[in-house]
């Protein structure tokens, strides 16, 4: 699902998805570009800040910007990894903009892990627009980017974000459980087997019997 939003109604969607209800949460993540500095700097040394259910402020300022991670990367690749194969319906990415010449909301890509290859499960393309700018002082909750609509079942999910201006800011990554099941591998019962073993075996005799019949 690919999805482009208007700035202003992106800026309603964004507060209104700050209270989504907790989902599968990841067992780890990495990303592929380290972490850059402007006023602080702006790391997640432990890989721990876009998970730890802590909610930062709109406003990237309060708090020496501790709830951020930030990069100045054209594209960076944050890989999630569950504990077992996982449904998944929606992904909600943290963020906030002050301005189109420091901190812009990125578009953001969702992927999945599928025999060996990454698959691309949806997007939000985020036009960038002064519209979407915040105090970079205000201490409401910050929103969400939210991509919705998905149908992922994977041990292992990539959120791409994609620079709109000079920097990029993500806190707490959020996912929606989703209804797919995972599919039958188990063996037959016992009983069962042995039902269809049975059964086997008298189709064979009715094909020999019919065999025999047909040569006499």
């Amino acid at each position: 699902m690919r999805t482009t939003l208007s700035a202003i109604a992106l800026s309603v969607l964004a507060l209104a998805s700050g209270a989504a209800s907790a989902g599968p949460i990841p067992a780890s993540y990495t990303f592929d570009q380290g972490t850059d500095s402007g006023t602080y700097v702006y790391d997640d040394p432990g890989y721990t800040k876009l998970t730890d259910g802590v909610v930062g402020y709109n406003g990237w300022f309060p708090n020496s910007a501790a709830p951020w991670v930030g990069w100045t990367d054209a594209l960076v690749n944050i890989d999630f990894t569950f504990s077992g194969l996982t449904s998944i319906s929606g992904v909600h990415v943290g963020s906030t903009q002050d301005s189109l010449s420091d901190v812009v909301l990125p578009s953001v890509t969702v992927s999945q892990w599928v025999a060996g290859n990454w698959v691309v499960a949806g997007s939000l393309v985020v036009p960038p627009s002064s519209a979407n700018d915040n105090w970079y002082l205000d201490t409401q909750p910050h929103g969400f980017l939210d991509v919705t609509g998905l149908n992922i079942f994977s041990d292992k999910v990539r959120v791409t974000l994609s620079t709109n201006g000079p920097f990029m800011f993500t806190d707490e990554i959020k996912f929606d459980a989703g209804a797919q099941s995972a599919p039958n591998t188990q063996l037959p019962e016992p009983r069962t087997l042995g039902l269809m073993t049975a059964g086997l075996g008298l189709l064979a005799f009715f094909r020999r019997r019919q065999g025999a019949a047909r040569r006499r």
